[in-house]
């Protein structure tokens, strides 16, 4: 059975306990993701007196995997390292201002403000480096900073003092022993599930990074730079939900820790990640070449991915319905069927996999959930604003590159792949906001209805000219290629609410004609 003491150290000494790898970081440890501002509001809390929680290590004498090797314990000055359990975003905050180059945070002496470097603040004397303060005395930081003489002096000598202190606050810490890796897990992951303070994701690369050890994480990695090397940004949680649905037929990532029991689960996992991750890059590949979808940039929910995949992966090749998968995901995107209540739904249409007709299935219970057909209406297009625009951006583009639209300015097919800076894709407004901001509701002026797709140098060519002034230099070809009206009675401001209304109609009838291909 194990125990568990209790004792203190200062922050200074955890730091240098870091640095010499008196401490580490198990592999079971979601990574460091504190921002500079988590940084700020927590040094802010200690220069206040606040308290903060104590620190969980665990002493032991396995061969822990930790974050900073290959699987093999790191030698410390001690040779007997305790790992951190509960505590590892404050110890590397304070470690990463005492150590790390590339973090700079400043003290405003007067302000008593904590805030990442600005180079405006080199302008300021009074924007001191937090890792100066710590290491250098008072009297000695006045000196070397001519601060002697400054009529706020008494003021700024207290402030220096107490950000000087800081490091030397002291942790309260319980050490466990005599406990295994398994038992530590289970501790780890009880604390932060009772307590809610990691997600759903960083419990379930826990469980991953025990019965996988120095294998699962540098794979996922691994594969997330290689996503994202191509365009795709995609989370971990979002592949490790992918790898979810293909192991266990569900998206909730409980369902884990269940399929990783016996060893003989293990290795099907093993197989199931191999699987999760050609349907990914199968699924990918499809949306590139038949939507001309290049990247994850305009796509609302990453949870669309997850029944795609599944597909893919529990299916064998020649009874796969592409099509399907590819229309369901645009139409799951454009009923925001994965919003609120993700995981029961995720559930209801991977249930829906092991039918005939799988997609079918799926669309007839999303037509009953909206009370209608799935076809996307003008109303659907309309007001809403950024919210709206969010949901309906990606059916535009996709409608508008299957209509072989190009740059108004170059006649260059649009892509989100365009290499340059000038060449990159944005949103225009039709009618720019320095026109027509005012004078109608803010929801119109931003409304998908208002947005055609252009490159950088194209969009500032255009920047405040009115619609009636510079849609007449455009070729016809590519305003009708994304849906703009030609009639040009509807371009003069007065006349917005009629464009609108025309335009929903044409984008509409695109975005249908997107889904209906897929059929």
């Amino acid at each position: 059975m194990g125990s568990t003491e209790f004792t203190n150290r200062s922050l200074a000494k955890l730091a240098e306990q870091l640095r010499s790898r008196d401490l580490q970081i198990p592999e079971i440890q979601r990574d460091f993701v504190w921002r500079p501002a988590d940084i700020c509001a927590f040094l802010d809390s200690l220069y206040r007196g606040y308290p903060f929680s104590s620190l969980l290590l665990w002493d032991t004498k396995d061969n822990v995997p930790s974050k900073e090797s290959d699987g093999e314990r790191i030698e410390s000055a001690q040779n007997t390292p305790h790992y951190v359990l509960d505590g590892q975003q404050r110890l590397t905050a304070i470690y990463n201002v005492l150590y790390e180059t590339d973090i700079d945070i400043r003290f405003h002496l007067l302000t008593e403000e904590f805030a990442l470097h600005r180079s405006a603040m080199d302008e300021d004397p009074l924007w001191a480096s937090v890792r100066e303060l710590w290491t250098t005395d008072t009297l000695g930081f006045v000196r070397s900073h001519d601060l002697a003489g400054h009529p706020d002096e008494e003021a700024i000598g207290l402030h220096i003092s107490a950000v000087h202190k800081l490091p030397e606050r002291l942790a309260a810490i319980e050490i466990v022993s005599g406990f295994d890796y398994d038992e530590v897990t289970d501790i780890f992951i009880r604390i932060n599930s009772e307590g809610r303070r990691l997600a759903g994701v960083d419990l379930a690369m826990a469980i991953l990074a025990l019965r996988l050890p120095n294998e699962f994480q540098s794979e996922l990695v691994q594969f997330e730079q290689a996503l994202e090397l191509r365009g795709w940004h995609l989370d971990k949680g979002t592949l490790i939900r992918c790898l979810i649905a293909v192991a266990t037929g569900e998206a909730r990532f409980a369902r884990l820790r269940n399929r990783l029991s016996t060893s003989s689960n293990i290795d099907d996992l093993r197989k199931d990640w191999s699987r999760t991750k050609d349907a990914i890059e199968t699924f990918l590949t499809e949306l590139k070449g038949k939507l001309g979808i290049e990247s994850w940039q305009w796509i609302a929910s990453k949870n669309a991915l997850v029944v795609p995949v599944a597909h893919i992966a529990t299916t064998p090749k020649a009874a796969r319905d592409i099509k399907g998968a590819l229309r369901w995901f645009l139409l799951s995107l454009a009923w925001q069927r994965y919003g609120a209540g993700a995981e029961g739904r995720l559930k209801q249409d991977l249930d829906d996999l092991a039918t005939p007709t799988p997609f079918k299935s799926m669309e007839a219970r999303l037509a009953q959930q909206i009370g209608r057909g799935l076809e996307i209406t003008p109303d659907d297009l309309a007001a809403g604003g950024t919210a709206n625009r969010r949901r309906f951006i990606l059916h535009a583009y996709i409608a508008a590159r299957k209509g072989g639209a190009a740059d108004w300015s170059e006649g260059t097919v649009l892509s989100t792949s365009n290499l340059g800076r000038q060449r990159a894709l944005e949103q225009h407004h039709i009618f720019p906001q320095a026109v027509i901001r005012g004078l109608y509701d803010d929801e119109n002026v931003d409304e998908i209805a208002n947005i055609a797709f252009l490159s950088k140098a194209a969009n500032l060519e255009i920047s405040k000219d009115s619609p009636m002034e510079y849609l007449a230099d455009v070729d016809p070809t590519y305003l009708s290629q994304q849906f703009v009206p030609l009639d040009k009675a509807l371009w003069s401001v007065s006349a917005f609410p009629a464009f609108l209304d025309e335009r929903r109609k044409l984008l509409a009838d695109g975005i249908n004609a997107v889904l209906d291909d897929l059929q």
